[in-house]
């Protein structure tokens, strides 16, 4: 098995080289400034997950099948090819913040972007072939994030 290009003793050992529990250079994080983006990308890659959930049609037609002679239902499902690309560039984006994670602000949301596009369209396709199922998951992971948004807002986590 090839080794692991992202998590590797090269990696390791830059990150102890660095030190632990250095000074911080610049800012440090805060519970409100981890809310923040959370929000935001949060925002956009629900708005985003809709737009990729909207471009996902099904068609379905009566068609007469030949060999039996009776009238069949044939459904049918577009799955747009441009996923593939959101796929690609998400997972570019995802390595480029990994080796350059100052580059983080930037990346985040382009990250966030594609990938609630292409989560969007894929969820699309497979709830419609298994019926609601997508949308159960979809509002049960909704809720964990407000709740857990909520409780770490008003500080209780």
């Amino acid at each position: 098995m090839p080794p692991n290009p992202v998590l590797n003793d090269k990696r390791f050992e830059q990150v102890i080289a660095e030190g632990y529990g250095t000074a911080p250079i610049g800012r440090t994080m805060t519970i409100g400034g981890t809310l923040s983006a959370l929000g935001v990308l949060f925002a956009i890659i629900c708005a985003s997950g809709w737009f990729g959930w909207s471009q996902v049609q099904q068609t379905t037609q009566t068609v007469l099948d030949k060999s039996t002679g009776q009238m069949v239902t044939v459904s049918t499902t577009s799955f747009p090819a441009w996923v593939f690309l959101a796929v690609l560039l998400a997972f570019g984006f995802a390595f480029a913040t990994f080796f350059k994670p100052n580059w983080g602000p930037a990346t985040a949301p382009l990250y966030a972007l594609c990938e609630g596009a292409a989560l969007g369209a894929i969820s699309a396709f497979y709830n419609q072939m298994y019926d609601g199922i997508v949308v159960q998951a979809v509002l049960a992971t909704l809720s964990v994030v407000l709740v857990m948004f909520v409780l770490y807002a008003t500080r209780i986590v």
